[in-house]
């Protein structure tokens, strides 16, 4: 045994303790030895006594800590979590589709999937007769406003916004150089204009100078959250161009500041813009993806500004699964139910009767239970394929954002492709077994048919009857 690693404890002290078992060589025990580590080498070591000791019952030593509720405080716990946080800030995309026809399936995933609050899409080529197109897109609790181009190809925009965010749609000014659409946004006891722009590349750039000079000077006035977004169709990244620094002295005289800095088309211009008033503080975030949907990348913002609160229903129900049918049977015996309605002649009375005594018994033994459920977007048509679709196409897509490789772009966007064609294929399949089911049945066929040309809302209607309170 090598004694520069061990410390033999004294003898005089071993001597001195009893131990609870026999030990043939009390050196030889574990608990007669102190293993040393040598920090400075194997010639120091330092001498320390250990002293052993009966391994005593640790329940008679052990600390009962207890709990000072003087140091504790009450805390009130919200359950409507949905009044303080509604899950992040509002979120706002733009993208200009270049037609939004032939994307239909694809651009009604993308609003959904990262929950955009407001989705505003430029040059969407639709036209007034493209009402089962918009009615595809445009998700479950979400409203459409259009402005689209007549008497021309190409051209509009498209402003698609949750139910629960109150818009209102503003006057417009015809304008030759380029297409707008104001919106009014009010949210949080804030009013947010909104206007929305859509130059076309073929315009001349000194009206549109002009014209949205104009634009300006009427609508600026009188909105401290002032927002506009669109593509203008202008190298705003080229700082030794006339016409653009002309465009930034506009900017500049109106207090205007535009936060886009990365380039927003493939070939490698910003025409895309988000301006705001310079001393605003209504962005949170600005960010430009690319999502391959367009040959322009998506803008995203987060303004500083909570989610809306999600649409609600209540829905009213009985646990009729724990009812006790032979007590029930009981209780419909022992009233006077058949009694009464051979006593009443008028079958209506009859109904009546039959219908609040059964109440009356089902109010007793299985009391209605109100529930508040937030409202979601009704997709019977998704199955386990599309979710594993989707999986593989998030994985692919972070694959490819975070090596920026020519190979995961195109293997991202063939596994996108995939996921697309799935929905689409899901999509018609599922709507064309539902026709086929109530081929017999018109007033099914009409429901179905409406919902797909039509949005679909429900009717807030009172839930009280009486004609004071209706007054």
């Amino acid at each position: 045994m090598n004694c520069n690693r061990f410390e033999l404890v004294n003898q005089d002290i071993i001597k001195q303790i009893s131990y609870p078992f026999e030990i043939s060589d009390p050196y030889s025990h574990p608990y007669c030895f102190k293993r040393r580590g040598v920090r400075a080498g194997n010639q120091w070591v330092r001498k320390i006594k250990t002293l052993t000791t009966h391994r005593v019952n640790s329940d008679s030593h052990r600390s009962h800590r207890g709990v000072n509720f003087n140091n504790l405080k009450s805390v009130i716990i919200n359950n409507n979590k949905d009044q303080n946080n509604h899950g992040g800030k509002l979120k706002l995309c733009h993208l200009n589709t270049r037609s939004i026809c032939n994307k239909v399936d694809e651009i009604n995933d993308y609003i959904q999937e990262n929950d955009f609050d407001i989705f505003i899409a430029t040059e969407t080529w639709l036209k007034s007769k493209d009402t089962f197109t918009v009615s595809n897109i445009l998700p479950n609790n979400y409203t459409a406003t259009l402005a689209n181009r007549s008497g021309m190809l190409g051209g509009g925009i498209a402003v698609f916004s949750k139910d629960s965010i109150k818009t209102k749609r503003l006057p417009t000014v015809l304008y030759q150089s380029f297409e707008y659409l104001p919106r009014s946004i009010k949210l949080e006891n804030f009013d947010i204009y909104l206007l929305v722009i859509y130059c076309s590349k073929n315009c001349t750039i000194n009206t549109f100078l002009d014209e949205f000079e104009d634009l300006l000077h009427s609508v600026i006035n009188g909105h401290d959250n002032f927002l506009v977004v669109g593509d203008f169709n202008i190298h705003f990244e080229k700082s030794n161009d006339q016409k653009v620094n002309q465009f930034k002295d506009i900017l500049k005289s109106f207090g205007l500041e535009q936060h886009v800095n990365d380039t927003t088309h493939k070939s490698g211009h910003i025409l895309d813009l988000i301006i705001t008033r310079d001393n605003s503080n209504l962005l949170k975030s600005t960010k430009v993806i690319d999502d391959l949907i367009s040959d322009h990348s998506s803008i995203i913002l987060e303004l500083c500004l909570s989610k809306p609160i999600p649409l609600r229903k209540q829905l009213s129900y009985r646990k009729t699964k724990h009812l006790d049918l032979s007590l029930f049977k009981d209780q419909i015996l022992q009233s006077n139910l058949l009694q009464q309605i051979k006593n009443t002649q008028n079958l209506h009375n009859q109904i009546n009767i039959f219908n609040e005594t059964l109440t009356c018994i089902l109010d007793d033994l299985a009391p209605k239970v109100a529930r508040n459920i937030i409202i979601r977007p009704n997709k019977k048509w998704f199955n386990d394929e599309i979710r594993e679709a989707k999986q593989e196409r998030r994985t692919a897509e972070k694959q490819w954002r975070r090596s920026k490789l020519e190979v995961h772009r195109q293997m991202y966007k063939c596994v996108r492709n995939k996921t697309n064609d799935l929905i689409r294929n899901s999509k018609r399949n599922y709507y064309k077994s539902c026709l086929l089911e109530n081929k017999s049945n018109p007033r099914e066929i009409y429901k179905i048919t409406n919902r797909l040309l039509t949005s679909v809302s429900d009717e807030n209607l009172p839930n009280r009857l009486s004609n004071d309170e209706l007054s």
